[in-house]
């Protein structure tokens, strides 16, 4: 709210008032962990120290200030809590422009009895470089809110219950305008750890969300198109054409390697919109097939390919847009 209204220099739009203040709530508990729970490290001292407590201020303000003020910011104890998570940051090529990417899977829930919202979550952020600086971004995130932890015969362990998500994709390279999704669903997550050193991760998620979406009609023949029609499409008009409604996505994930050798993977992601004001449909896919060789412990080479369809329906027309990117990574582990 207090981006909003208080730090833009434009009229709030009531699309993102919703999306950035509801957002917002996932966004926040994220970035909480990571900052509180990840970079914060009371036992560390000298430039250590001062990276940690920069990066949190950073990432959260609020938490850096409320540290530097009651003295955290500087005070040392003998150890800090210890949280079980998976981070990687690839650094390469997707498409033609340079790219930045973190992954990151906090699984505290996986190590405790007593589980509390969000001890489970993960976290995609992959930024894209261009004549812009920043030519297209997506976020991928996705929580558990309540949920049960689960003990498979085979040795396996994982999660069932009730998550959140908040996607985000701004990708005008691929054709695909903006589009953001924030709901709740059932989901899971199984990861097997083999005998062999061989591994399985699995996880889904199928959410009823809020969301909105960049025309397709109106990237294809301009923002004009649905006027002769003497339609309202948007839910603000003062920008931009944006599709704003109800609807459902649908997530699957799965990697399948060996530790010390490598891994495959696959993502595959599905929106689906209905604008409030017309009858229009607005589908977007996202499939990701990746292959990563692991150079140590720490450093693993990634190849790989996002491919993305849009469809959309209006009356009696029909849009099919898929755009094909390759991309290409150094991986560090951490």
């Amino acid at each position: 709210m207090v981006w909003e209204f208080v730090m833009e220099n434009n009229r709030p739009s009531s699309v993102d008032s919703l999306t950035t203040i509801i957002g917002g709530i996932p966004w926040g508990e994220i970035l909480y962990r990571i900052s509180n729970d990840l970079l914060v490290k009371q036992n560390s001292s000298g430039l250590e120290r001062i990276l940690r407590e920069t990066a949190v201020f950073v990432i959260t303000p609020v938490i850096g200030f409320n540290r530097f003020i009651t003295g955290r910011t500087f005070r040392k104890s003998p150890s800090s809590p210890k949280h079980s998570y998976d981070f990687q940051v690839p650094l390469g090529i997707f498409g033609r422009n340079p790219m930045l990417a973190i992954h990151l899977k906090y699984k505290d829930a996986l190590e405790k009895e007593d589980i509390r919202p969000y001890d489970y979550f993960t976290f995609d952020l992959q930024l894209r470089g261009g004549r812009k600086i920043i030519e297209g971004a997506e976020v991928f995130t996705s929580g558990l809110i309540l949920g049960k932890k689960l003990n498979f015969s085979s040795g396996g362990r994982g999660l069932l219950g009730l998550f959140g998500e908040y996607d985000y994709l701004d990708s005008p390279e691929a054709g695909i305008g903006k589009m953001s999704a924030m709901g709740l669903g059932p989901g899971w997550t199984a990861n097997y750890d083999f005998a062999s050193k061989f591994f399985l991760h699995v996880s889904g998620i199928l959410s009823g969300i809020i969301g909105g979406t960049t025309s397709s009609f109106a990237l294809k023949y301009g923002g004009t198109f649905f006027d002769s029609y003497e339609k309202i499409y948007e839910f603000n008009r003062h920008g931009g054409s944006w599709h704003f409604g109800p609807g459902a996505s649908a997530r699957l994930n799965l990697e399948f390697g060996r530790n010390g050798l490598g891994s495959i993977s696959t993502r595959f992601s599905q929106y689906w919109l209905r604008s409030i004001f017309i009858k229009t449909g607005e589908f977007l896919s996202v499939l990701a097939l990746d292959l990563n060789y692991d150079l140590s412990r720490r450093v693993r080479l990634n190849i790989g390919v996002d491919h993305y369809w849009r469809n959309a329906t209006y009356r009696d027309f029909l849009l099919r847009e898929k755009t094909p990117f390759l991309h290409s990574s150094v991986v560090f582990r951490f």
